[in-house]
């Protein structure tokens, strides 16, 4: 009895305070990487129309121009969104009362660039051909990887390696053998 006693203390001790027989090894991973592509966001501001109707008109007369200049320099139509479409009255305020005094409208197209890796100057073409075809906003250039998942999957891996290596270490400077994993933890950086 005195001896089931021990043996059911000494394993209850290990269960309880399993966290005496853990080591925690951090590894870090780290991929170099370069973007492969990019979005254009392009606008028309079309101001103080008389009508309307007139107003969309030149706005629209405008984004086909724009358009067709981009699917001449090899942007797919496909690669070519509309963000955002305004049309708004414009007011001239005299003695008090406000009258319209004409139609503003804009459009936000955004241009996807790929392959930016191979031709990195296509970004540069999306906006000069736009430019030339009537474009009078130029609302930034954003550059990222089509495929972060792949990137973040050999960061990971890279991680796991260097953790694996300072276990390694560690464990053989103790003269003892590792165990198996028994938590993970990933900090999305």
């Amino acid at each position: 009895l005195l001896t089931a006693i021990i043996v059911v203390s000494i394993l209850r001790d290990r269960i309880v305070r399993f966290s005496d027989n853990q080591v925690t090894v951090y590894g870090q991973g780290k991929i170099s990487y370069a973007p492969d592509e990019a979005t254009v966001t392009l606008g028309v501001q079309v101001d103080k129309v008389w009508s309307a109707e007139e107003a969309l008109r030149q706005l629209n007369d405008k984004i086909k121009r724009i358009i067709d200049a981009e699917k001449a320099i090899g942007i797919s139509e496909e690669d070519i969104k509309t963000e955002s479409y305004n049309l708004y009255p414009q007011y001239d305020y005299n003695n008090g009362t406000s009258n319209v005094s004409g139609y503003s409208a804009n459009e936000h197209l955004i241009v996807k660039v790929r392959n930016v890796k191979d031709n990195p100057e296509l970004a540069g073409k999306v906006i000069s051909s736009a430019s030339a075809a009537g474009v009078n906003q130029i609302l930034g250039v954003n550059y990222y990887v089509s495929d972060l998942n792949s990137i973040k999957q050999q960061a990971r891996l890279a991680a796991i390696a260097d953790a694996k290596s300072k276990a390694e270490g560690i464990f053989k400077a103790a003269g003892i053998k590792p165990g198996k994993v028994v938590g993970w933890y990933e900090n999305n950086l």
